[in-house]
């Protein structure tokens, strides 16, 4: 059976990256691309409001995708008890070998701590969360809120003067 268009599209990109190098490939794939780009002014209401909805809808598929790694780091950090030791093996294609120091000097004697005392090296990284930022208002927002904070004044205090 043969090639669908796509595939052979997608060798074709293959044999162009191998040949020119990565590098050169992708530059010149991101100018190709930039070329189909159509600035958001240029479109209609409900071209925007397709580009909009396809935009939201791999933001959530992205947003998924996140989620999910972290809960898989999130699994993989509970799956150590208190005392440090792995309740099960967290990647079953690597086969633990018996070594106790990471340096082999060819004797037979070994350095480092014992197997009792051995644990796993659990690390933990500390992330600062998002820094939100104060919000702007435009001046004609804050003159209409001062307008209705004066006016307010003036309704309570009606000998008050309006400046």
């Amino acid at each position: 059976m043969g090639k669908t268009r796509a595939q052979i599209q997608a060798d074709y990109r293959q044999r162009k990256k191998q040949k020119l190098g990565q590098a050169v490939f992708l530059k010149a794939e991101s100018e190709r691309q930039k070329k189909y780009y159509v600035p958001v002014a240029a479109l209609t209401q409900r071209q925007k409001r397709e580009r909009r909805e396809k935009v939201n809808i791999r933001v959530r598929k992205h947003r998924a995708f996140i989620k999910k790694i972290n809960e898989g780091a999130k699994n993989s950090l509970e799956r150590f008890n208190e005392d440090g030791n792995s309740r099960e093996n967290p990647n079953p294609d690597f086969e633990e070998e018996e070594c106790d120091s990471a340096i082999s000097d060819g004797s037979s004697e070994t350095a480092g701590p014992s197997q009792s005392q051995r644990s796993p090296l659990l690390v933990k990284f500390q992330f600062k969360k998002k820094v939100s930022t104060r919000k702007r208002t435009s001046r004609a927002l804050s003159k209409a809120h001062r307008r209705i904070q004066q006016l307010q004044l003036l309704q309570d205090d009606p000998s008050g003067t309006l400046d």
